[in-house]
């Protein structure tokens, strides 16, 4: 599911970053440049220094934040540390909720400086303009970013 995941970038303008989009195809993995390039950057950074870029840092940044939002095991950690938005839904009810795969009901926002990424019932629009700030867990910086509250 990481090769449908949007990922907003707090920066105007506002975009998404879909560092996993086209992973996966007719059921084979396919390369991704940014990975192909933070690879050879980790083993040889002098011999590859013209694959730092910036884009390849803000999609590697942005492929971390999509998998420490899926991954159950962050869970914890992202309510501890305020990464976590989820508006009106009882800690409880969300906690046992968000995780499962039939999730109809519950969308929260993971949210940390420079991402958003909901999980839950509802993906963000492919229009990134059309976004509604009330559906993802009730984020005041999402709110300021997109300057409406719906």
């Amino acid at each position: 599911e990481l090769s449908s995941i949007k990922t907003l970038l707090y920066k105007y303008p506002l975009t998404y970053s879909s560092p996993f989009k086209g992973w996966m195809d007719n059921g084979k993995f396919q390369s991704m440049n940014w990975w192909t390039s933070y690879n050879k950057l980790k083993h040889d950074r002098i011999s590859h220094s013209e694959k730092s870029t910036l884009d390849v840092a803000v999609n590697a940044l942005s492929a971390l934040h999509q998998v420490i939002t899926v991954l159950p095991s962050f869970f914890d950690s992202l309510l501890r540390h305020g990464l976590l938005k989820y508006g009106g839904w009882g800690l409880d009810y969300m906690k046992s909720q968000i995780y499962e795969n039939d999730n109809d009901r519950v969308t929260v926002l993971v949210e940390s400086q420079m991402f958003a990424t909901p999980l839950g019932e509802k993906a963000f629009p492919e229009d990134v303009n059309k976004i509604s700030p009330h559906y993802f867990g009730g984020s005041d910086k999402l709110k300021r970013f997109m300057g409406r509250e719906f």
